[in-house]
């Protein structure tokens, strides 16, 4: 099912996806010394849950 860009709600803003070049943008705003490819790659490998792709980017900016 494509999205409907017109319905954003909830659920809409805890879900992020990697081929849209926008959230992966948001991503990337609040992650600057990230690249994009790190934040396509963490949302790939923990699906498309908003927290636990978040939880996950933290983890890497503290180690770094």
């Amino acid at each position: 099912m494509s999205d409907n860009k017109k319905l954003q709600g909830k659920q809409d803003r805890s879900r992020v996806s990697g081929t849209e070049g926008y959230e992966v943008e948001d991503l990337h705003q609040k992650y600057p010394h990230l690249t994009h490819q790190v934040v396509k790659d963490a949302i790939k490998s923990h699906g498309p849950d908003r927290k636990k792709v978040e939880t996950y980017l933290d983890g890497l900016k503290k180690s770094k």
